[in-house]
């Protein structure tokens, strides 16, 4: 992502589109990612105090006497592959990708790291999501909102499933789970009783990114236009899940007596409720 970055900044200061191309860090990114010699004082150095490496304390790089050799080639490798990949007429950022990956070499180290099969599906994923994008740029303002989720204990990300593909989180609330959503109705009528392939694979995709837990939630009723309550039933996915893994959570388990002593079989608060039903 910090590649496609730098890339598509350099773009648009070469189109005129601003004065100094804004990084976001990007450059820090991949200065030495994959390994090209740069460790953590010459990144510094090269920083100097700004915030972060911008493209000028890159190219200065290339001439400062107090750097090693290694760290000037490696600063006018990196500026010329930036530079070459910027004049590039690349639209769609899962070719652009593409060409980045086999221009670096990048999967080739990865493959003798310990975890490197990880970062290789993580490229691949985002590759595939990269995919249904045309233009770099979109593909872009989608992404940066993905990667800026920095949240402490108490934070909470609410996305859609498409914004959530490549992602995973400990805990997933899957809300309004119910038939005609997910599947929606449009899906139901054209598979004509069969199995809407497609809708399935949308629940696939936000069941796993939950690590931990998965909470799926669908409501009984929905407001019609006329303002009267329409019926509503849970989605026909919940039967295709393994019934072992199924857990009921139901609003009936918090209803206490009018004395405030709990009724037998039911729980006094939400947080007893869930640890029992949960763990």
């Amino acid at each position: 992502m910090a590649y496609v970055q730098a890339i598509q900044a350099l773009r648009d200061y070469n189109n005129g589109v601003s004065d100094t191309p804004i990084m976001k860090g990007a450059i820090d990114r991949i200065i030495n990612t994959p390994p090209r010699g740069i460790g953590p004082k010459s990144k510094k150095l090269i920083r100097g105090n700004a915030v972060e490496i911008s493209v000028e304390a890159l190219v200065k790089a290339m001439a400062r006497k107090d750097l090693r050799e290694q760290v000037r080639v490696a600063a006018l490798d990196l500026f010329n592959l930036m530079n070459r990949f910027a004049k590039m007429e690349i639209d769609r950022p899962s070719e652009l990708i593409g060409k980045l990956l086999e221009e670096t070499d990048w999967i080739r180290p990865l493959q003798q790291e310990l975890d490197g099969r990880q970062a290789i599906n993580r490229m691949q994923t985002l590759q595939e999501e990269a995919a249904t994008y045309r233009y770099v740029d979109g593909f872009l303002n989608t992404m940066s909102q993905k990667v800026s989720f920095k949240m402490d204990d108490d934070g909470l990300a609410l996305t859609t499933i498409h914004g959530a593909k490549g992602l995973e989180w400990s805990v997933v609330f899957l809300a309004g789970f119910n038939e005609y959503e997910l599947p929606s109705a449009q899906s139901l009528r054209e598979a004509a009783g069969g199995d809407p392939v497609e809708e399935r694979h949308v629940a696939h995709v936000a069941f796993s990114r939950a690590k931990d837990l998965l909470l799926l939630s669908w409501y009984q009723d929905q407001i019609r236009p006329d303002g009267r309550l329409r019926p509503m039933i849970r989605s026909s996915f919940v039967g295709k899940i393994p019934q072992e893994v199924l857990h009921e959570f139901d609003e009936k388990y918090l209803k206490v007596a009018r004395d405030n002593e709990p009724l037998d079989d039911y729980y006094t608060s939400e947080e007893e409720a869930f640890e029992v039903m949960f763990g």
